[in-house]
Protein backbone atom coordinates (compact mmCIF):
# COMPACT_ATOMS: atom_id res chain seq x y z
CA UNK A 1 0.00 0.00 0.00
CA UNK A 2 1.09 3.72 -0.49
CA UNK A 3 1.30 5.08 2.71
CA UNK A 4 1.64 8.38 1.32
CA UNK A 5 -2.70 7.54 0.58
CA UNK A 6 -2.89 7.77 4.21
CA UNK A 7 -2.40 10.35 6.46
CA UNK A 8 -3.03 12.27 9.67
CA UNK A 9 -3.37 15.93 10.12
CA UNK A 10 -3.95 18.48 12.52
CA UNK A 11 -6.73 20.95 11.63
CA UNK A 12 -5.64 23.31 13.74
CA UNK A 13 -2.36 23.62 11.48
CA UNK A 14 -4.95 24.00 8.45
CA UNK A 15 -7.19 21.66 6.90
CA UNK A 16 -5.71 23.11 3.19
CA UNK A 17 -3.25 20.16 3.08
CA UNK A 18 -6.53 17.61 3.25
CA UNK A 19 -8.03 15.76 0.11
CA UNK A 20 -9.55 12.52 -0.75
CA UNK A 21 -11.64 10.92 1.93
CA UNK A 22 -11.46 13.00 5.13
CA UNK A 23 -12.00 11.21 8.65
CA UNK A 24 -12.74 14.02 11.23
CA UNK A 25 -12.23 13.03 14.87
CA UNK A 26 -12.97 15.62 17.93
CA UNK A 27 -13.56 12.81 20.17
CA UNK A 28 -14.79 15.58 22.83
CA UNK A 29 -17.07 15.64 22.06
CA UNK A 30 -18.37 17.03 18.77
CA UNK A 31 -18.00 14.08 16.63
CA UNK A 32 -19.59 11.95 19.71
CA UNK A 33 -22.47 14.83 19.86
CA UNK A 34 -23.02 13.64 16.10
CA UNK A 35 -23.09 10.00 16.66
CA UNK A 36 -25.74 10.28 20.00
CA UNK A 37 -28.11 12.70 17.94
CA UNK A 38 -28.20 9.73 15.59
CA UNK A 39 -28.62 7.11 18.29
CA UNK A 40 -31.42 8.84 20.06
CA UNK A 41 -33.33 8.91 16.70
CA UNK A 42 -32.90 12.72 15.64
CA UNK A 43 -34.62 13.86 12.16
CA UNK A 44 -31.53 15.38 10.69
CA UNK A 45 -28.28 16.66 11.90
CA UNK A 46 -26.55 20.28 10.16
CA UNK A 47 -22.93 20.81 12.15
CA UNK A 48 -22.50 24.32 11.98
CA UNK A 49 -19.84 27.21 11.50
CA UNK A 50 -22.21 30.63 12.46
CA UNK A 51 -23.48 31.04 15.83
CA UNK A 52 -25.68 34.02 14.00
CA UNK A 53 -26.54 31.61 11.06
CA UNK A 54 -27.32 28.72 13.76
CA UNK A 55 -29.62 31.18 15.50
CA UNK A 56 -31.56 32.20 12.66
CA UNK A 57 -32.38 28.15 12.19
CA UNK A 58 -34.60 28.54 15.20
CA UNK A 59 -36.35 32.01 14.07
CA UNK A 60 -36.99 29.88 10.75
CA UNK A 61 -38.18 26.75 12.80
CA UNK A 62 -39.53 26.97 16.50
CA UNK A 63 -39.18 23.03 16.65
CA UNK A 64 -35.03 22.90 15.44
CA UNK A 65 -33.26 21.95 18.11
CA UNK A 66 -29.94 24.24 18.55
CA UNK A 67 -27.02 22.31 20.13
CA UNK A 68 -23.32 23.72 20.99
CA UNK A 69 -20.73 25.98 22.69
CA UNK A 70 -17.70 28.06 22.97
CA UNK A 71 -15.11 27.15 25.51
CA UNK A 72 -17.58 24.21 26.73
CA UNK A 73 -20.49 25.87 27.44
CA UNK A 74 -23.75 26.23 26.14
CA UNK A 75 -24.10 29.22 23.74
CA UNK A 76 -27.08 31.92 24.74
CA UNK A 77 -29.83 30.75 23.05
CA UNK A 78 -29.32 27.61 22.40
CA UNK A 79 -31.44 24.60 23.62
CA UNK A 80 -28.84 22.12 25.02
CA UNK A 81 -25.15 22.15 25.23
CA UNK A 82 -22.09 19.65 23.64
CA UNK A 83 -22.89 16.89 25.87
CA UNK A 84 -23.77 13.30 24.92
CA UNK A 85 -24.99 12.69 28.31
CA UNK A 86 -27.17 15.82 27.65
CA UNK A 87 -29.02 14.13 24.15
CA UNK A 88 -29.43 10.85 26.56
CA UNK A 89 -31.44 12.31 29.23
CA UNK A 90 -33.64 14.40 26.88
CA UNK A 91 -33.51 11.90 24.25
CA UNK A 92 -37.94 12.24 23.68
CA UNK A 93 -37.56 16.06 23.34
CA UNK A 94 -34.38 15.44 20.23
CA UNK A 95 -36.15 12.48 18.50
CA UNK A 96 -37.34 13.25 15.26
CA UNK A 97 -36.43 16.85 15.46
CA UNK A 98 -34.23 18.89 13.28
CA UNK A 99 -31.00 19.65 14.93
CA UNK A 100 -28.10 22.37 14.03
CA UNK A 101 -25.10 21.64 15.91
CA UNK A 102 -22.47 24.50 16.35
CA UNK A 103 -18.99 24.03 18.63
CA UNK A 104 -15.78 25.68 19.02
CA UNK A 105 -13.29 23.20 17.13
CA UNK A 106 -15.15 20.39 15.85
CA UNK A 107 -17.86 21.16 13.71
CA UNK A 108 -15.51 24.10 12.20
CA UNK A 109 -13.47 21.06 11.06
CA UNK A 110 -16.14 19.47 9.47
CA UNK A 111 -16.95 22.22 7.21
CA UNK A 112 -13.56 23.39 6.56
CA UNK A 113 -12.79 20.04 5.03
CA UNK A 114 -15.87 19.63 2.82
CA UNK A 115 -15.01 23.39 1.58
CA UNK A 116 -11.43 21.66 0.73
CA UNK A 117 -12.03 21.15 -3.36
CA UNK A 118 -9.72 18.42 -3.10
CA UNK A 119 -11.57 16.77 -0.73
CA UNK A 120 -14.23 14.10 -1.94
CA UNK A 121 -16.19 12.81 1.00
CA UNK A 122 -16.23 14.06 4.97
CA UNK A 123 -16.53 11.20 7.39
CA UNK A 124 -17.66 12.57 10.89
CA UNK A 125 -16.19 9.68 13.68
CA UNK A 126 -15.08 8.75 17.13
CA UNK A 127 -14.81 5.46 19.69
CA UNK A 128 -18.79 5.44 19.32
CA UNK A 129 -18.67 4.58 15.41
CA UNK A 130 -14.89 3.54 15.18
CA UNK A 131 -15.84 -0.30 13.81
CA UNK A 132 -18.45 1.04 10.96
CA UNK A 133 -15.80 4.08 10.01
CA UNK A 134 -12.71 1.32 9.81
CA UNK A 135 -14.98 -0.87 7.85
CA UNK A 136 -15.92 1.84 5.16
CA UNK A 137 -12.59 3.25 4.78
CA UNK A 138 -10.98 -0.75 3.82
CA UNK A 139 -13.09 -0.73 0.85
CA UNK A 140 -11.55 2.35 -0.67
CA UNK A 141 -7.52 2.03 0.98
CA UNK A 142 -4.51 2.22 -1.27
CA UNK A 143 -7.18 3.45 -3.99
CA UNK A 144 -8.41 6.84 -2.55
CA UNK A 145 -6.37 9.10 -0.35
CA UNK A 146 -7.57 9.21 2.84
CA UNK A 147 -6.95 11.82 5.55
CA UNK A 148 -7.38 11.05 9.25
CA UNK A 149 -7.90 14.70 10.73
CA UNK A 150 -7.44 15.86 14.61
CA UNK A 151 -10.40 18.42 14.60
CA UNK A 152 -8.14 20.30 17.72
CA UNK A 153 -4.59 20.88 18.56
CA UNK A 154 -2.12 18.48 20.23
CA UNK A 155 -2.30 20.91 23.38
CA UNK A 156 -6.17 21.06 23.38
CA UNK A 157 -7.30 17.56 22.26
CA UNK A 158 -4.53 15.03 22.16
CA UNK A 159 -7.40 12.38 22.37
CA UNK A 160 -8.47 13.37 18.57
CA UNK A 161 -4.74 12.73 17.66
CA UNK A 162 -4.20 9.87 19.55
CA UNK A 163 -7.41 7.99 18.33
CA UNK A 164 -6.15 8.85 14.45
CA UNK A 165 -2.97 6.59 15.52
CA UNK A 166 -4.63 4.53 16.63
CA UNK A 167 -7.84 3.33 13.54
CA UNK A 168 -4.44 4.04 10.98
CA UNK A 169 -3.03 1.09 12.79
CA UNK A 170 -6.06 -1.11 12.64
CA UNK A 171 -6.96 -0.06 8.88
CA UNK A 172 -3.17 -0.74 7.61
CA UNK A 173 -3.33 -4.33 10.00
CA UNK A 174 -1.15 -3.13 12.80
CA UNK A 175 -0.81 -3.36 16.59
CA UNK A 176 -1.23 0.28 17.97
CA UNK A 177 1.27 1.58 19.30
CA UNK A 178 -1.39 2.39 22.40
CA UNK A 179 -4.09 0.12 23.41
CA UNK A 180 -7.83 2.03 23.93
CA UNK A 181 -7.07 1.60 27.57
CA UNK A 182 -3.55 3.31 27.75
CA UNK A 183 -5.25 6.13 25.37
CA UNK A 184 -8.40 6.47 27.52
CA UNK A 185 -5.79 6.51 30.94
CA UNK A 186 -3.47 9.17 28.86
CA UNK A 187 -5.81 11.58 27.95
CA UNK A 188 -7.60 11.38 31.29
CA UNK A 189 -4.88 12.96 32.99
CA UNK A 190 -3.76 15.30 30.14
CA UNK A 191 -6.11 16.74 27.73
CA UNK A 192 -9.41 15.23 29.19
CA UNK A 193 -7.96 16.25 32.79
CA UNK A 194 -11.62 18.78 32.77
CA UNK A 195 -13.91 16.06 33.00
CA UNK A 196 -12.44 14.96 36.57
CA UNK A 197 -12.42 18.46 37.89
CA UNK A 198 -15.94 19.34 38.63
CA UNK A 199 -16.55 21.28 36.31
CA UNK A 200 -20.15 21.67 35.30
CA UNK A 201 -20.58 21.70 31.54
CA UNK A 202 -17.93 19.15 31.74
CA UNK A 203 -19.70 16.22 33.34
CA UNK A 204 -17.11 12.84 33.95
CA UNK A 205 -20.02 10.79 32.68
CA UNK A 206 -19.59 12.11 29.05
CA UNK A 207 -16.26 11.34 28.99
CA UNK A 208 -16.91 7.30 29.18
CA UNK A 209 -19.86 8.05 26.90
CA UNK A 210 -17.48 9.83 24.23
CA UNK A 211 -14.62 6.48 24.66
CA UNK A 212 -17.35 3.90 24.54
CA UNK A 213 -16.39 1.29 21.50
CA UNK A 214 -19.42 0.94 18.52
CA UNK A 215 -22.31 2.31 20.57
CA UNK A 216 -23.68 3.39 17.15
CA UNK A 217 -23.05 1.23 13.98
CA UNK A 218 -23.43 3.29 10.87
CA UNK A 219 -21.09 5.57 9.09
CA UNK A 220 -21.59 9.04 9.37
CA UNK A 221 -20.85 11.76 6.50
CA UNK A 222 -21.15 15.13 5.82
CA UNK A 223 -23.76 15.76 2.45
CA UNK A 224 -24.65 19.09 1.57
CA UNK A 225 -24.20 20.75 4.79
CA UNK A 226 -25.83 17.22 6.68
CA UNK A 227 -24.64 14.83 8.62
CA UNK A 228 -26.48 11.67 7.68
CA UNK A 229 -25.93 7.87 8.31
CA UNK A 230 -25.29 5.50 5.68
CA UNK A 231 -25.36 1.34 5.85
CA UNK A 232 -22.30 0.40 5.56
CA UNK A 233 -22.73 -2.43 3.26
Amino acid sequence: MDKNKLQIIIASDGCESAKGICVVFDVLRASSVECHLHLVGAKKVFPQESVEETLKMKSQNKDAILLGERDGEKIEGFDFGNSPSEILNNSDKIKDKICYHNTTAGTQAFNKCIQNKNVKEVLIASPNNLSATIKYLKKYLGKEDICLVAAGSLSYCLEDFLICEYLKSLLIGEKPKMSMEEIIEKVKGTTGAKFFQNIKCYPSVDFGLCFKLDVFDKVLKLVNGECIKIENN
